[in-house]
């Protein structure tokens, strides 16, 4: 999965990117069980899913408090994007629940995904009249 950072009123350490890069990461066996389906597609083919996380600080005079934010765009080629924001006391806390909830908004949409798919089969099913 490809990930592009970037920062608002701080400065991106490596520490922080790879923390970031590792937590997030983990997102693409979801993206891969959203595109299981396409079964006419080889593995080299599949879309890649593309993702925009945005770090930064509320504001510039606040020392304490919930203050770091953390957003993230998941777009998925030709498919709908899935968007999640956290804000926490700690960098590493809010890039933690924006990767939960992603994950929630991952089974809603393969869920939405799931039952259109019964739904038409459902009608074909219906549509169909066997001959006698």
């Amino acid at each position: 999965m490809k990930i592009e950072i970037e920062t608002k009123n701080i400065k991106l350490s490596s520490g922080l990117q790879q923390f970031a890069e590792e937590k997030l990461n983990s997102l693409e066996k979801f993206a891969a069980k959203v595109f299981e389906k396409d079964r006419f597609l080889k593995d080299n083919e599949r879309p890649k899913a593309e993702m925009w996380l945005e770090l930064g600080k509320i504001t510039l005079h606040h020392q304490k408090g919930k203050i770091f934010r953390a957003e993230a765009q998941l777009k998925f080629p030709g498919r709908k994007s899935i968007r999640a924001e956290a804000v926490a006391d700690d960098f590493r806390k809010a890039i933690i629940k924006v990767k939960d909830e992603l994950q929630k908004e991952f089974k809603t949409y393969k869920e939405k995904i799931i039952t259109k798919s019964r739904k038409t089969q459902k009608i074909f099913k219906k549509n169909i009249h066997p001959s006698l």
